[in-house]
């Protein structure tokens, strides 16, 4: 048994540090239910690319509630009353979430369904995890610059752009070195190719020049360095070998919450061959149901299918966000506000039930998105 204890107790103050957030609000005894989307399992660099969309979120989340929802109740919202073949609301069911963000909020189905979420006086909790985004920032945080560290995540996020910007180009160098796996003798020659990403991304782009001359003056920092110590003595090739830390994490953190997470065999699994303690006692707070039988976990599908399209509606520059939003529907500003509302409701009821781990941008559009469209 592995005991928390010392990483809760950081967890707890780095928020209350960096977020302003009471350390009483770790404390809630709430029931929560989860499902999660673009659960990769394991991310992969390969030689053009990677094993998954590169745009992938993580999403673990779903809902608290103290109230009662029904299968039926939801197969009504859907028009799955009459059909004896659906067993349970997923959203990958046919007629319920098609296309991307801007797509999904043309139904009117969903605001039905968002009506439901706010009658039964649902919260919305989640823990966001941008996939790329989290490969990466290793790199930075391998280099000692402590000049740089109130930009750091300036930083991290210009790293993000300049990859993202150039999946091929960026891939291949992770792919040549076997990121995030490097050798000793080829961190320089690791870091120089990184550099010289980024001077072709900013001989195409006018803008983020402060962030960009930061995030080259940090790297060059690690140009003297022997090692980089989080990018190496990994396994080749593998950024992300594992998702399951973030399902306990949930558990440590909210200890006098009860979780109650979809019956996914390799996520039992992990939890069997590894428990968890905090203060020395093993953490029973927690739950595997099978959807079929419990409408609370399949709200919470429903709930993550559409905070995951959300969150790549807003990994974006702000003018094509606004692009889209002025180009809404009647429908679609409906249903975003709806969406919007529930979050600010969620978020005012307690903060720490939204968690990012993200680049600077997605999260400061998201947060301004919610506090604009969820009053």
């Amino acid at each position: 048994m592995e005991d928390y204890t010392n990483i809760r107790n950081m967890g707890i103050e780095l928020a209350k540090i960096k977020c302003s957030i009471n350390p009483i609000c770790f404390e809630t005894n709430e029931t929560f239910y989860y499902d999660e989307t673009d659960n990769v399992k394991k991310f992969r660099v390969k030689e053009q690319g990677f094993n998954v969309a590169a745009n992938s979120h993580f999403i673990l989340g779903g809902i608290t509630t103290n109230l009662h929802i029904t299968i039926d109740e939801l197969k009504s919202i859907w028009g799955f009353q009459n059909d004896p073949y659906i067993l349970e609301i997923k959203s990958t069911n046919k007629s319920v979430f098609k296309g991307e963000f801007v797509d999904v909020l043309k139904s009117g189905k969903l605001c039905d369904f968002l009506q439901l979420i706010v009658d039964k006086s649902c919260f919305v909790h989640f823990f966001n995890l941008n996939i790329l985004y989290y490969s990466l920032v290793d790199i930075i945080d391998s280099i000692h610059d402590d000049d740089m560290l109130p930009y750091i995540d300036d930083i991290k996020t210009m790293l993000y752009l300049v990859v993202q910007n150039d999946l091929s180009s960026s891939s291949s160098v992770l792919y040549k070195y076997n990121y995030p796996n490097l050798k000793d003798e080829d961190c320089s020659s690791f870091i120089n190719d990184i550099l010289l990403l980024i001077d072709n991304y900013s001989q195409h782009h006018s803008i983020f020049k402060i962030p960009l001359l930061l995030l080259k003056s940090h790297l060059q920092k690690g140009l003297n360095q022997n090692e980089l110590v989080f990018i190496q003595h990994n396994t080749d090739l593998e950024p992300i070998e594992r998702l399951g830390d973030f399902y306990m994490q949930k558990i440590y953190m909210l200890p006098n919450a009860k979780h109650v997470f979809d019956s996914e065999d390799d996520v039992k699994s992990f939890f069997m061959n590894n428990s968890i303690g905090l203060n020395g006692q093993q953490m029973k707070n927690y739950c595997f149901v099978d959807s079929k039988t419990n409408a609370l976990i399949q709200v919470s599908d429903l709930i993550v299918a559409i905070l995951g399209r959300y969150f790549k509606f807003c990994d974006r520059l702000k003018d094509f966000i606004k692009y889209d939003i002025d180009s809404f529907t009647n429908q679609q500003a409906k249903s975003f506000k709806m969406i919007n509302r529930i979050l600010k409701s969620s978020l005012d009821h307690n903060p720490i039930f939204m968690h990012h781990c993200t680049n600077l941008l997605e999260y400061q559009n998201f947060v301004s998105l919610v506090n604009k469209y969820g009053v």
